[in-house]
């Protein structure tokens, strides 16, 4: 329910009545009620920036959505967990088609081709708008750094406090077979 506020609180709604035919570009910038909103949402400490520019235009029957975008974020440090600061570089294309999604009827266990590099991802939608603001935000989680870490951390040696590492795993049942 509260990504759904994000999306209400990003406010990137665009009604397709009011989009050209060579389009129409979209600004965003996120407030500080939208960065604590990110920040409660998701795994990130802080978001110090959030913005970009969505272009939207007619294409083959639906609408493509381009644009760039970049955001500050801090993450957790995977080894200290202290914070680790990112710049992050956004790049959103997402084609939208009236209507509703297909449905696949895939049989379990079936083996299914998807050819990544052929479009962009496509969205589906009803109505007389669409709203950016989900792209927005996933296309912000996906281009995170899913494993932060701080410039020289590094994992401590690990040592068990019984350094053990001489005796043989048999070596227990041989001085129990010794008190006999």
């Amino acid at each position: 329910m509260a990504a759904q506020n994000l999306n209400e609180m990003l406010d990137l709604e665009v009604r397709l009545s009011e989009v050209p035919r060579d389009g129409r570009d979209y600004d965003f910038e996120a407030d500080d009620a939208i960065k604590e909103l990110l920040v409660e949402e998701t795994k990130l400490s802080s978001v110090e920036a959030f913005q970009g520019k969505i272009a939207v235009r007619p294409f083959r029957g639906g609408y493509q959505a381009t644009g760039q975008g970049t955001a500050i974020v801090e993450q957790a440090c995977v080894v200290t967990l202290e914070p680790v600061k990112e710049d992050v570089t956004l790049d959103f294309e997402r084609i939208y088609m009236p209507g509703k999604p297909p449905v696949v009827d895939v049989p379990p266990n079936a083996e299914v081709f998807v050819n990544l590099d052929s479009e962009p991802d496509q969205d589906w939608f009803e109505g007389d708008y669409i709203d950016l603001a989900p792209m927005v935000v996933e296309t912000l989680l996906l281009s995170l750094n899913p494993y932060p870490r701080k410039e020289d951390a590094e994992l401590a040696d690990i040592q068990d406090d019984d350094d053990d590492s001489n005796e043989s795993p048999f070596a227990a049942l041989a001085a129990l077979k010794d008190k006999k």
